[in-house]
């Protein structure tokens, strides 16, 4: 079971700020359901991975918080998925004398059909495998719709 307060203090330590706050706060002002997970996306930065966006999950919803937007930027998407695309990696990035591997994943969730309205969530660091596990989760392959 999701335990979204724990994901929710994790984004939190990748990004202590008020911003991200008054973003959720908006958000679930407009929201007509509970949030019953938070995952984050993270992109590599000149220093390492930085948190870049925040999907949020309901029984109904994506909710896609910006962080990269100078205002409080969301959107909300039904959850109908028809198209689930996973794409593995690594980068290696070289900071100062020191080398550092990190590992990579892109899962873009085509939610209409027809249409190229898309959630695609990154995650750059060094446990892939839990972050896949909680989009997994939250987020399962039987999402994805019959044509």
């Amino acid at each position: 079971m999701t335990d979204i307060k724990a994901q929710l203090a994790a984004i939190h330590a990748l990004q202590p700020s008020a911003r991200f706050e008054a973003l959720f706060r908006a958000v679930r002002e407009f929201s007509p359901e509970e949030f019953r997970a938070a995952l984050p996306s993270t992109q590599m930065g000149p220093e390492g991975p930085v948190l870049v966006r925040v999907l949020l999950i309901s029984d109904s919803y994506f909710i896609d918080l910006h962080l990269g937007s100078p205002d409080l930027e969301f959107d909300f998407a039904l959850r109908k998925v028809h198209n689930y695309r996973v794409s593995l990696g690594e980068v290696t990035v070289k900071l100062k004398e020191e080398e550092r591997r990190y590992q990579t994943a892109q899962i873009q969730l085509l939610y209409l059909a027809g249409v190229s309205m898309q959630v695609v969530l990154t995650y750059v660091g060094l446990d892939r495998a839990t972050w896949l596990a909680q989009v997994r989760e939250a987020i399962p392959i039987k999402a994805v719709l019959p044509a």
